[in-house]
């Protein structure tokens, strides 16, 4: 890559990697990442300790929410199925208080892993869907914000375009909603709870066709229409209209700026039907 926000995080001493296994690697847009992109193969023992900082650093960045990722879960689902792509920080720059956190994983590594996304193809060949995406920010406030880039850089590196669609899990009242909303051009709420799901009545099942543009990442997206209505974070009579509508074959999308603060509420813009 050779885009602005990308050779600034370079410029502050981060580097792209992939996590996966060996056969994953001629699917994936490695090219991308750039010509120092750090991989990392299930298949290789001297990658052991980096997958190992990898699932401490999910496990610090989920574990306050219950979403730590299991270690089978790491090497079945994702390593032998996909990648993690995010950003690594070499451990000279690393806080000793955040070395402290990760342990034994990661003190003989030279690059530690502070942000990563994971994405993997659905069984129906047309979807591609995220989960993980996180960075280190909160145990190390120095870092730039990384959620953005992070998947912005692992969609390039999925191909991600080739999907006819992309979905995720978020909760209405988490910003990162905002923030995955920028790659593309609504979001809609697929599913309106997630019953099986830690915060089952906060989350949602979002879908988006994936349509962004890489030099220009960091730009806000204008707001260009009016809402049908405007639903809080998580209430339940809202909740209860989007089911309703959707098992009648309504759909439902939340449009740009996603999430609006209004006194102690936090509102989202709702349309009926795909918007202009």
């Amino acid at each position: 890559m050779t885009y602005e926000w990308f050779e600034d995080l370079g410029d502050k001493g981060l580097r792209p990697y992939v996590a996966t296994s060996r056969h994953q690697l001629p699917s994936l847009n490695l090219a991308a990442a750039g010509e120092g992109v750090l991989t990392f193969c299930l298949e290789d023992g001297a990658a052991l300790s980096f997958h190992g900082a990898y699932s401490r650093a999910n496990a610090l960045a989920f574990g306050a929410r219950n979403l730590t990722m299991p270690g089978w879960v790491y090497i079945d689902c994702v390593l032998m199925q996909t990648a993690v792509v995010g950003f690594a920080a070499g451990r000279d720059n690393v806080p000793s208080g955040l070395m402290e956190e990760l342990g034994s994983a990661a003190e003989d590594l030279d690059w530690v892993p502070v942000s990563g996304q994971t994405a993997s193809p659905a069984i129906d060949g047309k979807t591609l869907v995220g989960f993980s995406l996180f960075s280190l920010r909160s145990y190390w406030p120095e870092l730039p914000p990384l959620g953005l880039p992070t998947k912005g850089l692992a969609l390039e590196v999925y191909n991600a375009r080739r999907f006819d669609r992309f979905l995720g899990i978020t909760q209405y009242d988490n910003p990162a909603l905002a923030m995955h909303g920028r790659f593309g051009r609504a979001v809609e709420i697929v599913a309106p709870r997630v019953p099986l799901h830690a915060q089952g009545d906060m989350s949602l099942v979002y879908g988006m066709k994936i349509d962004f543009d890489p030099a220009r990442l960091d730009e806000v997206p204008d707001v260009t229409a009016a809402p049908d209505f405007w639903m809080e974070a998580g209430e339940a009579a809202g909740i209860a209209r989007l089911e309703e509508g959707i098992a009648k074959g309504e759909r439902y999308f939340i449009l740009p700026p996603f999430q609006v603060r209004e006194g102690q509420s936090l509102m989202l813009p709702i349309t009926e039907g795909l918007p202009a």
